[in-house]
C-alpha cells in the first residue's frame, strides 16, 4: 500500500500498540509490522532524559540495564494528566506522542514518505473528556491539526469491525469482551438504523488481565523453587540483577502464550550464579491456577449483560472476544457459557483494524466546538442504572451514544493548561528533533524517539494538579499541628472511627498524616499479632495522585518476593494493593473521589487484608 492518500489507525493499548492503514476509496485494511515481525510493539517508553526518550522493545532493553525512567504502561499516566521527571511537571502527552511517533514513522515509510490524510486513534470506553484530550494532545504535538484526527471507542471499534462480515439489523445486540494485557473491559452494543452502535453498557477492570496470568504463574515458579531449589529462589528474591528478572518475566511470558497451542510448556530459570532450572507446566495445571481470575471475568461479563437487560443469551447476537489474552483456550470454553462467542483473525488486532472501518463509515474530523463533552446530535450520554447488586461490584460506565466527540481546540485552554501543554509540546519537538516532525518525508529512525542523552537520569512519578497541591499544603502549614490532626481524624471514613485510637499527627518525606491505632474487637481479628492494626493517613492531592500512580502501574513484591495483590476496586478513582512487608501484610489505598491515601499494616494474611478493605470505606 504505498497511495499518497491514506488514513491510519492506532490502538493504543496498555500493554502493547498497534497500528493498520488503508487507502482512501480503498476497502483493503492491512495492519503494519511494527517490531520484528510483529504487528504490535510494546507501549513503554523509557525516559533517560527530557531529550532522550525511547520506545517498545527499544525502551525494554534500557530499563533491564537501568529501571529509572521506565515507563512501563504510558496510557495508564494519561488519567492523571501529569507526572514528575527530574524535577518537572511533565504532560502524560509527552510518552503517548513518543509512542505515536515511532508507529507514524514505521508508517510512514511504507508510504514512500507520504504522511497521512487522517489518523484514528481508539480509546476506552470509560475514558472522560479530559482523558481523550490528552491522546489527541499527544497526537497534535505531533504536527497534525484536529480536523485530521477521529476518536473511536475501543469496543465500538471492535463492533465495526465484525459487524463488517456480518450486517447486524437495527436492534440487535452484541457485546465484545476485550481482554488485553493490563485491563478487561466488556461492552454492550446495540446496532443502530444509521450502521453506527450505541454502547448500552459497559463494565472494566483494572485489575484483570494477560499480565494477571503472568503474576500466578510466577507464583507457581517460586512454589516450584522452594520445593526442589531453595537457594536459587533465594537469589532471585535478594541477589539477582535486573537483566536475570527480566529474562525470567520474559520465559514466563513465553510460556504462557505458548499453553495456547501446546498441551505442556516450559519456563528456562537462567542465571549466571546457578545451572538453569527447567520447570515444566503442563495446559491443565495452568488453567487451575487461572481459574479464580477467569471466574471474575465471567462474573464481570455476565453483571454488563445483566446491566444491559440481557437475561438469555439468544437475546444476544454475538459475544466477541478481543484482545491478545482472549487467545487462551480457556478463556474461549468459560465465555462460551455465558453467550455464542465468535473469534476471527488476529485479535491483538482486531480493535484497530475496526477503528478504519467505522471511521470509513463516520467520515467526519475533529470540530473546533465548545469543549463540553458534546456529542453529535446536542444529545449527552445517558447514565447508566446502578440499582442491581452487580453494578455495586464492578464500575458501571456511561453510555456512548456514537462514534465521534467534538474537541475544543487545545488553545481554548485554561493559563495553567496551556503552560503545561506547551512544555509538553516543546519537549516532543526535542524527542523527535526540531524540524524533523513526523509528519514529514523524512520519517527519521526505525525504534525510538531519540536525541542526545545529557540530561539526569531520574525515576518517573505520577503528578497531581500542583496548582491546588500547593494551596492545600500552604492552608496546612497555616494551622496548628493540633488542628490538622482533628482535620485529618474528621476525614476518616464512619465505618473504621469507632475503632481508633492514639491518633498522633507526623510529618514524613510523603507530607503530613495521622497515625492512629485501629483497635476495635472487629478489628482485631484481622490481626496478625491480635493487638491493633496501624493506620497511616494522609490528606494530599498531591500524594494521593501518587499512591494512585504507584499502585496503577505496580511492580512491587514484598519482603520475601511475593508479587503484590492489586484489588478491583470497582471504582477508576480507588486503588488498593496488599503487600507482604515482612511478618505481616500491609494494605495501600487511595482514593482520589475523597482525595485521602495511606495505609494499614499489621495483618495476619492476604485474605484477611482483602476482606478488612472490603469493609473499610477506604476504596
Amino acid at each position: 500500500m504505498s497511495t499518497s492518500d491514506w488514513t491510519l489507525g492506532i490502538d493504543f493499548g496498555t500493554s502493547n500498540t498497534a497500528a493498520a492503514h488503508e487507502s482512501t476509496g480503498e476497502a483493503l485494511v492491512e495492519t503494519i509490522n511494527l517490531s520484528n515481525g510483529n504487528n504490535t510493539m510494546p507501549s513503554s517508553v523509557y525516559m533517560e532524559s527530557l531529550d532522550a526518550v525511547e520506545t517498545g522493545e527499544s525502551a525494554i532493553a534500557k530499563a533491564e540495564v537501568d529501571p529509572k525512567g521506565f515507563i512501563p504502561a504510558p496510557k495508564r499516566l494519561i488519567a492523571q494528566q501529569s507526572f514528575h521527571f527530574g524535577g518537572v511537571e511533565v504532560p502524560s502527552s509527552v510518552p503517548v506522542a513518543a509512542v505515536l511517533s515511532a508507529v507514524v514513522q514505521k508508517a510512514v515509510r511504507e508510504h514512500g514518505g507520504n504522511r497521512p490524510a487522517q489518523l484514528v486513534l481508539t480509546h476506552p470506553e470509560a475514558w472522560s473528556e479530559s482523558e481523550i484530550r490528552v491522546l489527541l494532545e499527544a497526537a497534535q504535538s505531533l504536527g497534525l491539526g484536529t480536523e485530521h484526527i477521529t476518536t473511536v471507542s475501543e469496543p465500538q471499534a471492535a463492533a465495526h469491525y465484525y459487524s463488517a462480515a456480518r450486517k447486524l439489523e437495527p436492534g440487535e445486540k452484541i457485546a465484545v469482551f476485550d481482554f488485553g494485557g493490563g485491563t478487561l473491559d466488556v461492552a454492550v452494543l446495540e446496532a443502530q438504523s444509521d450502521e453506527s452502535f450505541k454502547v448500552i453498557a459497559a463494565r472494566g477492570s483494572n485489575a484483570i488481565g494477560g499480565k494477571t496470568f503472568d503474576a500466578l504463574l510466577r507464583k507457581w515458579v517460586d512454589r516450584q523453587l522452594e520445593d526442589n531449589n531453595p537457594e536459587l529462589l533465594e537469589y532471585l528474591r535478594k541477589s539477582a540483577t535486573l537483566a536475570e528478572r527480566f529474562a525470567l518475566e520474559d520465559s514466563v511470558r513465553r510460556a504462557k502464550e505458548l499453553l495456547s497451542e501446546s498441551a505442556s510448556a516450559t519456563v528456562n530459570v537462567a542465571t549466571d550464579s546457578f545451572d538453569t532450572e527447567r520447570l515444566q507446566i503442563s495446559r491443565s495445571e495452568f488453567e487451575a491456577l487461572i481459574a479464580p481470575v477467569l471466574a471474575q471475568a465471567v462474573n464481570l461479563t455476565r453483571a454488563a449483560l445483566s446491566d444491559a437487560g440481557i437475561a438469555e443469551s439468544d437475546d444476544l447476537v454475538a459475544l466477541y472476544l478481543t484482545g491478545g489474552s482472549s487467545r487462551i483456550p480457556v478463556v474461549q470454553e468459560e465465555m462460551k457459557s455465558v453467550g455464542p462467542v465468535v473469534t476471527l483473525d488476529d485479535p491483538k488486532t482486531v480493535v484497530v483494524q475496526g477503528a478504519l472501518v467505522a471511521a470509513r463509515r463516520v467520515v467526519r474530523g475533529v470540530a473546533a466546538t465548545d469543549y463540553q463533552g458534546s456529542h453529535p446530535g446536542g444529545e449527552q450520554p445517558e447514565s447508566l442504572s446502578s440499582s442491581n447488586d452487580a453494578s455495586q461490584e464492578t464500575n458501571v460506565l456511561p453510555v456512548v451514544n456514537d462514534v465521534q466527540r467534538e474537541y475544543k481546540p487545545v488553545a481554548e485552554a485554561s493559563p495553567k493548561r496551556r503552560v503545561v501543554l506547551a512544555l509538553g509540546i516543546l519537549l516532543v519537538l526535542l524527542l523527535v528533533g526540531l524540524g524533523g516532525f513526523v509528519w514529514s518525508k523524512n520519517s527519521g529512525s526505525e525504534g525510538a524517539v531519540q536525541g542526545h542523552a545529557d540530561g539526569e537520569q531520574a525515576s518517573v512519578e505520577p503528578a497531581g494538579d500542583r496548582l491546588e497541591g500547593d494551596t492545600l499544603k500552604q492552608a496546612n502549614h497555616a494551622e496548628e499541628p493540633g488542628d490538622v490532626k482533628a482535620s485529618y481524624v474528621a476525614k476518616i471514613p464512619a465505618a473504621l472511627k469507632g475503632d481508633l485510637a492514639d491518633c498522633k499527627y507526623h510529618e514524613s518525606t510523603s507530607g503530613k498524616a495521622v497515625k492512629c491505632a485501629l483497635g476495635g474487637v472487629g478489628v482485631k481479628e484481622f490481626s496478625e499479632s491480635g493487638g491493633p492494626l496501624e493506620l497511616d493517613f494522609f490528606i494530599d492531592k498531591l500524594e494521593a495522585m501518587k499512591k494512585a500512580g504507584s499502585i496503577r502501574d505496580d511492580n512491587v513484591y514484598g519482603i520475601n518476593g511475593e508479587p503484590a495483590l492489586i484489588l478491583d476496586t470497582g471504582d477508576p478513582k480507588t486503588f488498593a494493593r496488599i503487600v507482604n512487608s515482612g511478618s505481616a501484610y500491609t494494605l495501600e489505598f487511595s482514593n482520589l473521589n475523597e482525595v485521602f491515601s495511606g495505609s494499614v499494616s499489621g495483618f495476619v494474611d492476604r485474605d484477611a487484608a482483602q476482606r478488612f478493605a472490603d469493609s473499610s470505606s477506604l476504596i
